[in-house]
């Protein structure tokens, strides 16, 4: 005959077999004999749990129904999910507005007098918290930027601004507002895309080159608040010359006067399109009746470094030795040879020499046929070889379509070219690249030949050439060396006293 089942209130141990809480009470515990309380009972306790011991038995009330043990235990995510204590939430505020401000880590955790890995802590653990933060910075700086931008309190802390200004700016494009609105009026910045571009750039105008531009227009627009053209004056234009030149660039240095020259040639650049027409300025728009104007600083023009014989010399041995690049059908060395000679005897860019190809190449007229897409100029130009050329390239000559076809990332080459002028023995004081051979040949041609080096390089006019590609003193000093002298200075010999 088959037992009846326990009713909750009775003794009953747990059935065997069963899972999580008993099937006849729901009583969580594992151990000891356990019944239910009826209400009759009138006890706070839910169970009574009893275990027979050499003392008799022993009974334990339970109160309520307590989790298991496991359930008790304190999840590994807690604090996350709780969130941080006020006093953190505070300095993570904090944290967050200095570092939405352009500090580093380092200078956040200096500025607060805590750990630097604490703050990377809080960043990490509670990133809803610092998004949150950080945003409310953000909000903060553009009324901030809208109300110094162009003032002259954006001097007082270069560095500091430009990154809260960044902020701002990033903060309105993330919701759809502008940082700098002008209800429709045309600014620099509105001017450079809608009319300069289209109209006064060169369709074959290099992406470096537009790149540039751009960050310069942008950077504009952030320090000056991006007025209309017609309120821009010279106060404006010198304000923003001298922000520039109190910026620090790469390695925490302040930018040259070269920096600031080319950022105040391409703001004058647009003012000039924008102002009135006339012979030189066809293009102009017309917007404004006068162009504002502000000298730039003077920059110093910087030694011309050339390759001597003898470093071209030891490389050109020590070429054999390079195993970079593997272009088939071609010795490394020959390769590494011919762009010597090629470089040297031809005065090409760097651009230029990879770009060739050997469609352009007439050697029944000795010379390369180069088309203007491969040209900085955008003009075609007709490079004479002389024989000594005409080897090196008949040593290389496969069926590939580049003559120095380069696998590999640019900045490899450099690197490469770097380990060759290693091997063949040089210091590092006296590497140089393929723009110094291509300064070399200049000036050689043009102790020679001026308007030979002029032409050679693809330049217009001879002050580029002058001024950027020719050592002036070693031409000079050659020069005073074949000078002749009177007689009377030679006969003296530089002795005191001659006769």
């Amino acid at each position: 005959m088959t037992k009846p089942s326990p009713l909750p209130t009775d003794w009953h141990f747990r059935p065997r077999g069963s899972a999580g809480p008993c099937p006849t009470c729901g009583f969580r515990k594992r151990t000891g004999e356990h019944r239910a309380v009826p209400k009759d009972e009138n006890l706070t306790a839910r169970w009574i749990v009893r275990r027979k011991t050499t003392r008799g038995w022993v009974y334990e009330s339970i109160e309520k129904d307590a989790p298991p043990k496991k359930d008790r235990r304190k999840p590994r995510n807690a604090v996350r999910q709780s969130g941080p204590t006020p006093r953190v939430a505070k300095l993570l505020g904090q944290a967050a507005r200095l570092a939405a401000a352009g500090k580093s880590l380092t200078e956040v955790a200096e500025t607060l007098r805590v750990k630097s890995h604490h703050v990377l802590d809080w960043k990490c653990r509670w990133p809803e918290f610092w998004a949150a933060a950080r945003d409310k910075a953000r909000e903060s700086f553009v009324t901030v930027v809208r109300n110094i931008a162009g003032t002259d309190a954006i001097l007082k802390d270069p560095g500091g601004f430009l990154a809260m200004a960044e902020q701002a700016n990033r903060w309105c494009e993330e919701h759809q507002e502008e940082l700098f609105p002008h209800d429709g009026e045309v600014t620099l910045s509105k001017f450079y895309f809608d009319y300069y571009v289209p109209n006064c750039m060169a369709p074959g105008s290099s992406r470096g080159y537009r790149k540039f531009f751009e960050v310069v227009v942008r950077r504009w627009r952030l320090i000056t608040g991006d007025p209309p053209l017609e309120k821009i004056d010279n106060a404006l234009l010198a304000r923003f010359r001298d922000y520039v030149g109190l910026c620090r660039g790469h390695g925490g240095k302040t930018v040259t006067a070269v920096t600031v020259a080319n950022y105040l040639g391409m703001i004058q650049r647009l003012l000039d399109k924008a102002g009135p027409v006339g012979p030189r300025n066809r293009s102009a728009a017309g917007l404004i009746p006068q162009v504002p104007y502000v000298k730039r600083p003077t920059v110093s023009p910087a030694m011309v470094k050339i390759a001597g014989s003898e470093e071209l010399s030891l490389v050109y041995k020590a070429a054999g030795r390079m195993i970079v690049p593997e272009v088939a059908g071609v010795a490394t060395g020959d390769w590494w040879r011919c762009l010597l000679v090629v470089a040297f005897n031809t005065g090409l860019r760097r651009r230029t020499l990879f770009e060739l190809r050997w469609e352009h190449l007439d050697a029944n007229r000795r010379m390369l046929l180069i088309p203007p897409e491969c040209l900085k100029s955008k003009r075609p130009l007709y490079a004479p070889l002389n024989q000594l050329c005409l080897d090196h390239l008949e040593r290389i000559k496969t069926d590939r379509e580049r003559i120095f076809d380069w696998p590999y990332h640019g900045r490899y080459f450099d690197r490469v070219f770097h380990r060759l002028q290693y091997d063949a023995g040089l210091p590092m004081a006296s590497h140089f690249g393929l723009q110094e051979i291509r300064k070399t040949t200049a000036t050689r041609l043009w102790q020679t030949a001026p308007q030979a080096a002029k032409l050679a390089l693809g330049h217009a006019t001879d002050n580029v050439t002058i001024r950027h590609y020719v050592q002036a003193e070693t031409i000079v000093a050659k020069a005073i060396d074949a000078l002749p002298q009177p007689e009377a200075f030679t006969s003296g010999n530089g002795k005191a006293g001659a006769a």
